[in-house]
Parts: C-alpha cells; structure tokens; sequence
C-alpha cells in the first residue's frame, strides 16, 4: 500500500526543525514489508495551512495517511486529516505518537481518525497495512485502536522489540535533508539519531514513560558507529542530534560508542542528553573527545525535596558534581530547569536560581510544568479539577514559554510567568559559547 507519513508543524515556530528520525525509520520498516512509503516534514518545510498542506499529500494519492502526533500538533493534525477525508473518504487516516499513547480514547473520539496506534509502532503499523491490503479483519492487531458503531476498540499492545538492531536503518532519503538547520547549535545540515529507546527512571512531567514504560533498550554501539558511519558516507552528514532520553544510561556501551567513533575517524560533532548520575569523568571526557560538542544536564530544580516529589532520582549536590565534572574537562553544556512543580513556592524558585548561578552552564532553559496527556502529572492536574478527564482543552497551548495550563504552585500564572521571564533575562546575559566546529 501507499502511505504518506507526517510530521505537523509546531504551532510555536521555533524556526528550529528536529529530523523525525522514528519516522524514517517507521518508512524503512514498511519499505522493507512490501509497502511503499513518503514522508512529508511540514515542520521543516515551513507550512501551517491545513488546506494547503491535505493538498500536497493528496497529490501523491495515498491509500493510508499516518500522522506522529505530539500534543500540541495534535488539533493541526485533524484540521488535515479533516481536508483529506473532505477530498477523499476512502484516504484511510491512521494516528500514532506520544500523544496519542497518552490519550488514546479522546484520540480516536474523532470521525476523521480511522485508527490509531498506540505504544511502539512499527510491526503493528505494518500488520495494519497488511490487513488493509488483503481487505481482513483489523479488529485484533495488538496496539490498533478504532471505533466500531459508539465502541472504541483499542487492542493491548505487544511486548516490545527485543533486539533494536533488527530494525532496518532509517529511510533518511525520504527526509528534505537540506532543511534541517539550526544556527544556535549546528554549523549546518544536521540529523537526529535514537541510539535507545526508553527511561528508566519516572519524572512525573516526562511523557517518555508513555511510550517505552521505563524499560530501557539500546542498539549496540556497533550498530550506532555504523549508522553513524553510514549518514557521514552516504549523506555527507557530520553533525548529530542523538535523541536518547539518556545517552549515558549504560556506561559500557557509551564508552564503546565513543571508542567506535574514534576508531573510524568519523570526525563528527554530536549534541545528547546526559543525566548527572549516570556522568563522570570518564563519560564526559570520552564523549568530549569523540565529538560531544554540548549536552544536556537536565536539573529541573534547586531544591531537593521538590526533585523527590517530581521523582527527578537525583540531588542537588550530585546535580553540582556533574556539572562540575563536564566543566573540569572542558565539555560545554545546556541546563534545563522548569518552575511551577507541584509545591513550588517563590522559596523554592529561589533555590533553582542559586542552583542555576552555581551550575553556570553555557546556556540555560526554564520552562513551566505542563501537564502533557499520559504522564502523572496530568493524572494530577486531573485529580485537582485544572483538567476535566478526556478534555485537555486547546492542545495547541501546550507549550512551555509564557504560559501555564494547570498551576500545582502557590504562585499566580502571572507571577510564575513572570519568573520564567526574568530568568531568561538574567541568563541570557550569561550564555557563554561552546567549542569550534571539528575542521
């Protein structure tokens, strides 16, 4: 079967276009079982009409149409899919993603999604178009939901992937290579790369766990050289985004990988996520002199009993060690907090600030809680009535800049608003910049 795969756009514009790398490789997997993918970025390409975007997949006469869906590209999603079953209702729409694993019931709870994938989704994607092509029965594939007459059926989902490295490489000549840019971190065309899937730890704002339910699983670092190797001799890419919720996770593995990378003289930069208890000094300096050029430290708070009650797994001090450590060997680094946490008082605001002044990362993010479907916060912000159950209200909101979908803190929204931005105008001040290119 033909099917167009889709990444909608951010309502926010960042003008900062990540790869959709699980898309590609879910392209790949149908390629290699007999289907025949496409893949439109319409991040990337800059589009937000619904109208004129269903016209350019239209154009392709797609049997089946299937959109990744994050929560606050969920409503532009239907606006399409809506134009497309108005041009053509027999165009099967099909909905996978986090936000749909999150909330699959208010998913499928819409005339224009004909079925919805929830969990990991390549082999039911392909199941599903297999049943499709051979006109049988779609009612028991395992991760498949679709409504039949007032029911929704939504199937259990099947044990995960055993082994990542069965999957084929993604289909990144499906991708507009030549759009991927970002000028704050990349000297040029970049790609992302997921090396594992899964967190094994259970923040309760991350949506990771929606997904991959804290089991973590890895590609080999054999693997991981030889996609990399791959994407620098095929596509002349030498700067990646490695999109792991953690890299560092396995410490053998992170350390072969770097190993790996040297070893084939790859000459490549790469940019990943760390957390501060899984970073040494033995990580950080591999990472550094295997390209590293920035990471990530996500801290999330200075005070140690809210990083308890977020179920963050580490302390301040071990928060200070790290960042400590990535400074000693010259391993430059963002760091992530977010203000509005459950309890979060001007006190404990306070706290992160010191924290944050301590850490003097290069660059520093503050966010505000958000209650994405499928997380525990949401099953707070439901509890606390901010969120009536199976109506998150204006899902295009839900962004982390100026502005606050449920406040779990003693401050006001504007006040909580307020301390974000002047965050950001102390730190901004503060940037510093991060090493040279590899020539």
């Amino acid at each position: 079967m033909k099917i167009t795969l889709v990444s909608p756009p951010n309502p926010d514009q960042t003008g900062v276009f990540r790869p959709p790398v699980a898309l590609a490789t879910m392209a790949a997997v149908c390629r290699d079982n007999g289907h025949t993918p496409l893949i439109y970025d319409f991040e990337a390409m800059q589009l937000t009409d619904p109208v004129e975007m269903a016209k350019i997949l239209l154009k392709d006469n797609p049997d089946v149409v299937g959109f990744s869906c994050m929560t606050p590209r969920f409503p532009i999603s239907l606006a399409m899919a809506r134009e497309i079953k108005l041009q053509n209702k027999n165009i099967v729409i099909v909905m996978g993603g986090v936000h749909i694993s999150g909330d699959p019931e208010f998913s499928l709870q819409h005339d224009e999604v004909d079925y919805i994938v929830v969990g990991e989704g390549e082999y039911p994607l392909v199941d599903l178009l297999d049943a499709l092509e051979n006109d049988l029965s779609t009612e028991t594939i395992s991760n498949i939901g679709q409504r039949k007459g007032d029911d929704l059926i939504i199937q259990p989902v099947r044990p995960f992937i055993k082994d990542l490295d069965e999957l084929p490489y993604p289909a990144l000549e499906l991708l507009p290579l030549d759009l991927y840019q970002d000028a704050e971190l990349f000297e040029g065309p970049y790609m992302g790369l997921m090396t594992s899937r899964g967190c094994a730890w259970n923040c309760i704002f991350c949506a990771s766990n929606t997904i991959w339910k804290r089991r973590v699983r890895f590609h080999s670092a054999e693997r991981v050289v030889s996609e990399l190797k791959r994407a620098v001799d095929v596509f002349g890419i030498r700067e990646f985004y490695l999109y792991d919720d953690n890299f560092t996770v396995n410490k053998k593995r992170t350390l072969a990988v770097c190993e790996g990378i040297i070893r084939e003289q790859l000459n490549i930069r790469f940019f990943t996520a760390l957390r501060a208890d899984t970073t040494d000094r033995e990580v950080a300096t591999a990472l550094k002199n295997a390209g590293c050029f920035i990471s990530w430290l996500g801290v999330e708070s200075g005070d140690d009993e809210i990083l308890e009650v977020i179920g963050k797994g580490v302390t301040k001090e071990r928060i200070i060690a790290a960042a400590d450590v990535l400074q000693e060997v010259g391993l430059p680094f963002f760091a992530s907090y977010i203000f509005g946490h459950p309890g979060e008082t001007p006190e404990t605001i306070e706290r992160t600030m010191e924290l944050a002044r301590r850490v003097d990362a290069n660059y520093s993010k503050f966010f505000i809680a958000i209650p994405y479907p499928g997380t525990r916060l949401h099953e707070l912000a439901v509890e606390q009535n901010f969120i009536t159950p199976g109506n998150t209200g204006d899902l295009s909101s839900y962004h982390t800049y100026q502005n606050v979908i449920a406040n779990f803190s003693t401050l006001s929204d504007e006040d909580l608003m307020a301390c974000q931005e002047k965050a950001y105008q102390e730190f901004d001040l503060r940037k510093k910049p991060v090493t040279p290119p590899v020539s």
